[in-house]
């Protein structure tokens, strides 16, 4: 019963999300708002019960650390993030915005090197492995019928995609 609920809801909602396109009107209106409020909420409580929290049941139980040096160190984290969290709400009421700025330049730099790296590991890494593999069927090591045909497509992918940056795409 509850699967059949659910699912209506989600046909309602996805049939008033759709509705943007005849016209924008109250059901998408309805529809957005409800799919960035609970995600708002999810991130929120997510938030909370992954790393907030977490970090102060650790800060409250580093007193009984048998190390010093990490009670020291926890305390000064918690210190420098709160810092952070304070100047970022002062930034909201501009009071000192400049300094709020500061926080949120470090933030930027943070998320775009995570970005980046992410990118780097997670996507061109694997894909220029892929470009490695053995055309040869048959061979020691080498790959079944199937992966020759997958690895001459990403073989030829990776030609034509070095052609087009190289040479410049259509229009140019």
């Amino acid at each position: 019963m509850a699967d059949l609920v659910g699912g209506i809801i989600a046909l309602a909602l996805t049939l008033f999300l759709l509705s943007y396109l005849v016209a924008d009107n109250p059901f998408y209106r309805i529809a957005a708002h409800l799919f960035i409020g609970l995600t708002s909420g999810y991130v929120v409580v997510l938030a909370w019960q992954t790393v907030i929290w977490p970090s102060l049941v650790s800060l409250a139980l580093v007193g009984r650390s048998a190390d010093p040096l990490t009670a020291v160190v926890t305390v000064i984290a918690a210190l420098i993030g709160g810092l952070g969290g304070v100047l970022l709400l002062l930034k909201t009421v501009h009071v000192v915005p400049k300094l709020g700025g500061l926080v949120v330049a470090l933030m930027l730099g943070v998320g775009a090197a995570v970005a980046v790296g992410g990118a780097i590991t997670g996507t061109l890494i694997p894909q220029t492995t892929a470009t490695f593999i053995s055309l040869a069927p048959g061979a020691p090591g080498g790959p079944v019928w199937g992966g020759v045909v997958g690895g001459r497509f990403t073989n030829k992918g990776t030609q034509v995609t070095r052609g087009v940056f190289w040479f410049g795409g259509p229009g140019e």
